[in-house]
């Protein structure tokens, strides 16, 4: 497992790296770290251009580095997206840094998601029809009636 603070160093670490290797990384205001249902990562612009990446501490148990790099990525001009310009990038990154960057999420990457989930959420619901699991971390009128919980699927 990853500190926040090895995690930020290794942000800037990445950072510096791919701009000596001629990639035109964008410049990074905040690096932040949440605890996202549906994200391993994500990064926006903001008003005065730079950057702002929140990295969801899921990772620090994973593959934290391809998130973050996945996420340096979208700091390039033109990359917010994932088209072919962050898919070009992502292919070079892969080869220098022997990662698996890509749009979406590896399965192994959900199942240990999954498992620090399981571990650290103070509440579990699973559907009625199929079982999938939500997680919560506070009380909710999902938590106080659990029973009538079905996924979106169902």
């Amino acid at each position: 497992m990853y500190s926040k603070e090895q995690v930020t160093k290794m942000v800037y670490s990445f950072r510096e790296d791919l701009l000596r290797r001629g990639i035109e990384i964008g410049t990074l205001e905040e690096v932040e770290f949440g605890k996202h249902s549906n994200t391993f990562g994500e990064g926006f612009q903001l008003s005065n251009g730079n950057y702002h990446i929140r990295i969801n501490e899921v990772v620090f148990y994973g593959d934290v580095i391809t998130t973050i790099v996945h996420e340096l990525i979208h700091t390039v001009k033109g990359c917010m997206n994932h088209g072919r310009k962050f898919q070009s990038i992502a292919k070079f990154c892969n080869n220098i840094y022997n990662l698996n960057i890509g749009s979406y999420v590896s399965v192994a990457e959900k199942e240990s998601a999954k498992e620090y989930r399981i571990s650290h959420s103070k509440y579990i619901v699973g559907c009625k029809h199929c079982n999938t699991m939500i997680f919560r971390d506070r009380y909710s009128k999902l938590i106080k009636n659990y029973y009538n919980y079905s996924c979106s699927i169902c």
